[in-house]
């Protein structure tokens, strides 16, 4: 039980940032799809905080949701282009939509900590 409860407060308390943290964005390769096109629209978020503030952060962060709402747009307009070709166009624009509506969100990226009291 005490080893359960010291994991679980030291996720708990790992500080992270955004996929979208203009320190990520400069590594070479952008840690996902999502935060490439981030960085090539030069769209920036500045957030860092606990582990389990990411997920909240997501739901209003406007980096997150101006990236995922553009690539959720070109895949409806590449599903409807396929679906006006044939039937069962419209079943893989379906299954299409399922899919992009439900992706996961991008994991947070751990802050290196300065020192042992960071």
């Amino acid at each position: 039980g005490g080893a359960l409860a010291l994991l679980h407060r030291l996720y708990s308390g790992m500080k992270v940032r955004c996929v979208y943290h203009p320190e990520l964005l400069l590594l070479p390769k952008a840690l996902t799809a999502d935060a490439e096109a981030a960085k090539s629209s030069g769209l920036r978020c500045g957030w860092r905080g606990a582990m389990h503030d990411y997920a909240p952060h997501l739901g209003s962060c406007k980096v997150h949701a101006s990236v995922t709402a553009a690539s959720h747009s070109g895949a409806a307009g590449e599903s409807a282009s396929s679906a006006a070709s044939s039937s069962q166009g419209a079943q893989a624009a379906k299954a299409s939509a399922s899919a992009a509506s439900s992706s996961t969100s991008p994991a947070p990226a751990v802050v290196a900590a300065a020192g042992a009291g960071a």
